[in-house]
């Protein structure tokens, strides 16, 4: 519900989803036109006046205010700083710390924008595997034979009749499906429950008790981690990834979007002083963060609910399309991902390998036309109702992870 342009409510879709979040549609509302919401660039003040002498203060960073300047500045500012670093100290001296993005859910993630921006102009040093299943992903290759985390996993109805011991290692479903990072269905509670009243032993294994322990009925394991290894704190050390021995880079900027690096990383204040030692730092976001705090150049991003997408339904389930469509003008001069990165692309003379002359919806409507969906529903249809459903082979309820070996 829009109300002199400003969204005062989200209602849930019976039809797409039984079991809506009563939090997750108070959060969207709540933080789409929040007072943390960045509306304009920002500089930080002895970098907008020193940027010329390179004496820009870094210490400052965290202590001092912003200034407001326009977009062309700001793009300007943020162009010559990543052209100047691969011109001065290689490119890998640029650090993309963007793997996810949470300012929007669909195919024009932040990560991905970026990611496409920077390799047009030589590449980056930039992270491997994420936040999440850190740990999964460096194990489970040494046991089932790849990353184990993503791909699709044994279908429900095969794990609920033929399981006996089910182990969740750093794993909170319930949680974690009441928000999601696509656009949250609900669908895997009814089957956990299923798997559950079959007689299935659920073994979790966390740093605490979590939601899902109580929902499944789970005997606890726990344990803490103390030690990870944080790129800025490491140059020059070398280290062994997958049988083969590099160095850390010397970081010299860091270019974030859609990534709170402050809250996500462990022991805060010694990356904070890391930190001290890199010249540059640009933060693409929705709101002011602990990690926009800490930049030199903060650019305005526009929320999922302020610009068109296109985005799956369920990160587990996967059997439906949604047309994220746009509903309220964006805050201030905020822009979209794409945008921004169309902007700092035309100030670098690359954009034309960045993108085209076409519109936003024309690069949705792309998108949509790669899908099984729009095999049975038109991409007018598909805009006009809003999601498109995927049918889902009944081979795939009884699918068995490497069944084939």
């Amino acid at each position: 519900m829009v109300r002199d342009g400003r969204l005062i409510a989200i209602s849930a879709v019976q039809e797409l989803d039984e079991q809506p979040t009563e939090r997750l549609m108070f959060g969207i509302t709540d933080r789409t036109c929040d007072k943390s919401c960045i509306n304009y660039p920002m500089v930080r003040k002895s970098y907008l006046g020193n940027w010329q002498s390179g004496d820009t203060k870094s210490e400052l960073r965290g202590r001092e205010p912003y200034v407001r300047v326009d977009c062309d500045t700001a793009l300007g500012l943020t162009a010559k700083v990543l052209l100047d670093t691969a011109s001065s100290h290689g490119n890998q001296a640029s650090f993309s710390s963007s793997y996810g993005g949470w300012a929007d859910t669909g195919n024009f993630r932040p990560d991905v924008m970026q990611g496409r921006l920077m390799n047009l102009t030589g590449g980056c040093t930039n992270t491997q595997g994420d936040w999440s299943p850190a740990g999964s992903q460096i194990c489970l290759p040494r046991v089932t034979g790849d990353m184990g985390v993503y791909p699709a996993q044994t279908a429900c109805e095969v794990i609920r009749d033929n399981t006996e011991v089910f182990v969740l290692v750093g794993c909170d479903p319930i949680k974690n499906n009441s928000i999601e990072h696509t656009v949250a269905d609900h669908q895997c509670l009814a089957p956990g429950a299923q798997i559950s009243d079959s007689g299935c032993k659920f073994i979790p294994i966390n740093p605490q008790p979590t939601p899902s322990d109580e929902y499944l009925d789970a005997g606890l394991g726990q344990h803490r981690a103390q030690h990870r290894r944080r790129l800025l704190q490491c140059d020059g050390i070398p280290f062994i990834c997958n049988g083969l021995t590099a160095t850390y880079p010397d970081v010299k900027m860091i270019c974030n979007a859609g990534d709170t690096f402050m809250s996500h990383r462990q022991d805060t204040n010694r990356l904070i002083r890391a930190l001290t030692k890199v010249e540059m730092i640009v933060s693409v976001d929705v709101w002011w963060t602990a990690a926009t705090r800490w930049a030199d150049i903060v650019l305005p991003v526009s929320s999922t609910r302020e610009r068109d997408g296109i985005s799956i339904g369920g990160i587990d389930s996967n059997d439906r399309i949604y047309a994220m469509k746009q509903v309220i003008e964006p805050e201030g001069e905020s822009m979209s991902d794409c945008h921004i990165c169309e902007g700092l692309a035309e100030k670098m003379g690359i954009w034309t390998q960045f993108t085209d002359s076409l519109e936003l919806i024309d690069h949705i409507e792309v998108a949509y036309n790669r899908s099984a969906a729009s095999k049975d529903t038109s991409f007018k249809d598909f805009l006009d109702k809003g999601y498109a459903r995927h049918e889902v082979p009944q081979a795939a309820r009884r699918r068995v992870r490497h069944g084939n070996l």
